[in-house]
């Protein structure tokens, strides 16, 4: 899907002579907190950065202390999201040794800015929320 995705927006930006970002987020939520995936560990940080979520009238839902970090092809968005799966918070159940504990967001930020200085920004979020395992 992302592979796609990219192919997409590049020959879009290429048709528009303009220029194609991509930006991603990865975010759980663990007992009514929200956790940047792709930022260090908090151990390497010195303390946690609190995350936030909030909603603009006109831009809709965005997270603060969550930086979206740049990506430049499906392989980076891929090693990304593979980092962000090792840092979920996870505990063994009957069911499984490796069950996700929280309720984990993907957002990918796309823009084309054409030559003309319009810009189409579109945000997806894939979610996975946590549950029954039986």
């Amino acid at each position: 899907v992302m592979g796609e995705l990219f192919a997409q927006y590049h020959r879009r930006a290429q048709e528009q002579e303009g220029a194609f970002h991509c930006r991603v987020q990865f975010v759980e939520i663990y007992n009514e907190r929200v956790n940047d995936l792709l930022s260090p560990p908090e151990h390497l940080r010195g303390g946690a950065d609190k995350c936030d979520v909030r909603v603009h009238p006109k831009l809709g839902v965005y997270i603060i202390g969550c930086a979206p970090v740049p990506v430049d092809s499906e392989a980076h968005m891929s090693s990304l999201m593979d980092y962000a799966n090792k840092m979920r918070t996870v505990a063994a159940t009957a069911m499984n040794s490796r069950s996700s504990r929280a309720h984990t967001i993907f957002i990918v930020h796309l823009e084309v800015a054409g030559k003309e200085g319009e810009t189409v920004l579109n945000t997806f979020h894939m979610v996975d929320l946590a549950g029954r395992e039986n």
